[in-house]
């Protein structure tokens, strides 16, 4: 059952006519977490500063708050004249949908805003980077293939975004409202910093890399969670269902947005892997070329297959073009 089921609970627990077997479920629900205290105390607080007012008919709190909802979720933005009604009447309407409604704000953020302020739009980045600024002046580098959905406007209260695929995030600070990314795998929780996201839906990991500032990451419905600072990155894999801190040593972690990849004494093994990643290629070459080095600074707007020459002819390699995304590197390797 949802948080407002156990809203409506403890306001029957107050007022005297909740059931035992109701009273055993708020119990436990109460206990479940931290987060669940907190609402209970909340709702506990708003009824103690009204409970001096004899509200002049009984509630039938169940059915008003499915009135209640059903209103708020069919409701359109544009005015509406209705007939007024006899003034006892609508003293009372409004006295149950005050008490209801104001019994927490989790309701109004989950029902009133999401259903009148928050309009969602969907960005997809079908070849290329698209670059994007969010309504609060945060900006998003959107890389080829994802998908993004995030509201035309922000609520007051928090910044909630949608990624499927891999994206940049340049947050814009605002302690009073947390940017929040959910993803197939995990949500990231931030004030304001600059980071980035990959989790396709179609792939196993999902990594989260931090260049400046701090974030939060979250298994989606799970305990698991980990702090990251600027240089940290965290691994949830579908495998072995974990979530991990570790630091970034990938130079190029970052490489699509950067438009750049930088190596530092680095084995073709890994140069190729990386650029494999990045290009969508394939790369195929022998052990003894896997085990040289190189050292270098390439943009990525470069054409692949000129890449591979470029950084082949450190060692005397050939790049051979066998089918469409698919190359090898001959030569005799580094070690003759």
């Amino acid at each position: 059952m949802n948080t407002d089921h156990y809203i409506l609970l403890i306001y029957k627990k107050l007022k005297g006519t909740i059931l035992p077997e109701e009273a055993a479920a708020l119990q436990k629900w109460e206990a479940a977490s931290p987060e669940n205290q907190a609402i209970a105390e909340e709702t506990r607080q708003v009824w103690s500063k009204t409970e001096e007012y004899e509200l002049p008919f009984e509630l039938d709190y169940d059915a008003d708050f499915a009135q209640v909802k059903s209103t708020i979720a069919t409701s359109s933005p544009a005015a509406k004249v209705v007939p007024m009604q006899p003034r006892r009447r609508w003293l009372q309407v409004a006295a149950a949908a005050a008490i209801i409604l104001l019994g927490s704000t989790f309701l109004f953020k989950n029902y009133f805003t999401s259903s009148q302020e928050l309009v969602w739009k969907n960005i997809a980045a079908s070849s290329e980077i698209q670059e994007l600024q969010l309504a609060d002046g945060s900006k998003v580098w959107l890389n080829a293939g994802s998908t993004l959905s995030f509201p035309t406007k922000f609520s007051t209260t928090d910044r909630p975004v949608k990624l499927n695929g891999e994206a940049f995030f340049e947050v814009s600070k605002d302690a009073q409202r947390p940017f929040q990314i959910t993803t197939n795998r995990t949500t990231v929780t931030v004030l304001g910093t600059a980071f980035g996201v990959r989790d396709y839906a179609h792939e196993t990991t999902t990594e989260v890399a931090v260049r400046e500032g701090k974030v939060r990451v979250e298994k989606n419905n799970s305990t698991q969670k980990v702090i990251l600072v600027a240089n940290e990155k965290a691994i949830y894999n579908d495998q072995n269902k974990q979530l991990k801190k570790v630091a970034d040593k990938n130079l190029n972690s970052l490489a699509w947005q950067r438009k750049n990849l930088k190596f530092e004494d680095t084995s073709l093994k890994n140069v190729f892997a990386t650029i494999a990643r990045q290009y969508d290629v394939k790369i195929l070459m022998n052990k003894n070329i896997e085990k040289c080095t190189v050292s270098g600074f390439y943009k990525t707007e470069t054409k692949v297959f000129d890449l591979l020459k470029s950084i082949a002819s450190v060692h005397h390699l050939q790049v051979k073009k066998l089918k469409n995304k698919v190359f090898e590197l001959q030569g005799k390797g580094c070690n003759f």
